[in-house]
């Protein structure tokens, strides 16, 4: 995560740098949530 955090403010600052009919606009999405494979509750100790 923290890579992923650094790459993105390097691109952003070099980002800055271009004028707006250059600058391509992206988007991220990232979502956690709890999930268990099926199989581990049951062998659990």
């Amino acid at each position: 995560m923290q890579r992923g955090a650094q790459d993105f403010a390097q691109q952003h600052q070099a980002d800055q740098k271009l004028a707006g009919k250059e600058r391509e606009g992206y988007t991220l999405l990232l979502a956690m949530r709890r999930w268990e494979f099926e199989a581990f509750p049951v062998r659990r100790r």
